[in-house]
């Protein structure tokens, strides 16, 4: 299961991210990092600038 879905379970903390990212980078994991993360490529870009919007990322995934 992606970083979000675990996420929006409430199965980890929005901290973990990092360890996620640190993860697809050192184990060789397939695919693009914003979609191991279970992100849109336009959700992985505004948190790559501005990570302190990852909550906001969740908020609009709750309402959809």
């Amino acid at each position: 299961m992606k970083f979000i879905d675990k996420l929006l379970r409430g199965e980890v903390m929005a901290e973990e991210i990092n360890h996620y990212v640190e993860e697809w980078h050192t184990q060789d994991r397939p695919g693009e990092i914003w979609d191991y993360l279970g992100m849109t490529y336009e959700e992985y870009d505004v948190w790559i600038e501005f990570p302190h919007k990852l909550a906001n990322i969740i908020k609009v995934r709750n309402e959809r």
